[in-house]
């Protein structure tokens, strides 16, 4: 099996041949000193001025969701451009955690909202083969035609605003994650974690086989180092930005990183800061419930937060285990892998033909996508990502993507 069909068929994406981060940070930087100002005044100064430069005329497109990164871009962008000038979009389903917050907030501040409801959409074999050639490298592929979805649906003049890079930059990584020291066990533990399909029907990667080195960017931590260098940019970069248009990309601003990475790990564990600069800047947007803590805002008990998570996991759970109940799953990002690869007839099917079609390859070193398919028919979802994979891999293959 080539190589680069494994490493898409484990991680979700290639690695790629370029070693960059989305960012400039001088490479000798190892932190600065913070003056008299508590760090999260430093925050909110340098998110306004990242903001505030570079000012556009143009209408501005700002996808939000449940989460954090979206909204505190939101409120800032109101501070310092009209109204009328900005529009919001959501995409996803409609009883998801990522469509009911968006729109109350949209109405909360009454503004122009789009919502891109993805089960009305027509996910044709064409549409998406055209999408696939168009990129530059292999990523999930039915997520990054969403987000395309958001971009054909405005003038192709409008700059959009992402979210990019604001979870890593804020620190969301877990603290067990970031105490690892050595740079060949975050390698080892990081192919190990990475790994999408938990059943071992696909081929698994050994550490050693990639070519991967460390270097000298000292204030991440190795764990970090790879995440920002192979998982950021070879899978997130590529689903949510389009180099076709115009976009803001704050989080991944040198002036906004340097001043994040100077301050000790215990402000970015969880997002630490950014959720104090959100309160105490912008209580206004965060009246209303983050996807975060499951609906609950910032300042509710941790027994309320504690009832949502279980109350949404257990919604999540079900949905799962029964999905011919059609009970909704308020955490949802895209949309139900089971209603797209299984029980949409139009999606199924072109599923179902392309999974046969890799299989006529002989190509996967014995793994056989029909069967994968069948256990995911079956209601067991460890095999999801199996199957999306699969899917997109010979979607992938057609479009010549692996070449």
């Amino acid at each position: 099996m080539d190589q680069r069909i494994k490493e898409y068929l484990h991680f979700g994406y290639c690695l790629s041949k370029t070693d960059r981060y989305p960012f400039t940070v001088p490479e000798d930087f190892t932190g600065k000193d913070l003056s008299e100002k508590k760090p999260v005044e430093h925050l909110h100064q340098v998110f306004e001025h990242v903001i505030g430069k570079n000012k556009i005329d143009q209408n501005i497109v700002i996808p939000i969701s449940g989460g954090l990164d979206s909204r505190l871009l939101l409120a800032e962008y109101l501070k310092q451009y009209e109204q009328n000038q900005i529009k919001t979009v959501t995409f996803g389903v409609s009883h998801s955690l990522d469509a009911v917050l968006p729109l109350k907030l949209a109405k909360r501040f009454d503004l122009s909202h789009t919502f891109i409801n993805l089960i009305d959409q027509d996910f044709s074999e064409k549409s998406l083969l055209y999408y696939a050639q168009q990129q530059s490298n292999p990523t999930f592929l039915i997520e990054a035609y969403c987000n395309h979805l958001i971009r054909e649906s405005f003038n192709e003049d409008d700059t959009f605003v992402s979210g990019y890079f604001g979870d890593p930059v804020a620190g969301f990584i877990s603290p067990k994650f970031q105490q690892i020291s050595s740079f060949e066990d975050a390698l080892e533990i990081f192919v190990k974690e990475s790994k999408l399909d938990k059943t071992g029907i696909l081929s698994s990667l050994d550490s050693n086989s990639l070519s991967i080195y460390d270097d000298n960017f000292s204030v991440l931590s190795p764990y970090e180092k790879l995440n920002f260098r192979l998982r950021q940019v070879n899978m997130i970069e590529p689903i949510v930005i389009d180099n076709r248009y115009n976009y803001h990309i704050p989080f991944s601003d040198s002036d906004l990183v340097q001043l994040m990475f100077s301050l000790p790990q215990a402000y970015r564990i969880e997002k630490k800061l950014f959720f104090e600069m959100a309160d105490k800047y912008y209580p206004e947007y965060f009246k209303i419930g983050l996807k975060n803590f499951f609906g609950a805002r910032i300042k509710s008990t941790q027994i309320e937060k504690d009832i949502r998570r279980k109350y949404c996991y257990a919604k999540k759970l079900l949905s799962r285990r029964f999905p011919v109940l059609n009970i909704n799953d308020p955490l949802l990002n895209y949309f139900p892998p089971y209603w797209f690869y299984v029980s949409n007839e139009s999606t199924a099917r072109m599923v179902q033909q392309n999974l046969a079609d890799l299989k006529k390859r002989d190509m996967l070193e014995g793994v056989d996508p029909i069967v994968a398919y069948e256990k995911f028919t079956k209601g067991d979802h460890r095999f999801a990502n199996a199957v999306k994979l699969l899917f997109n891999a010979e979607i992938y293959l057609k479009a010549g993507i692996f070449e």
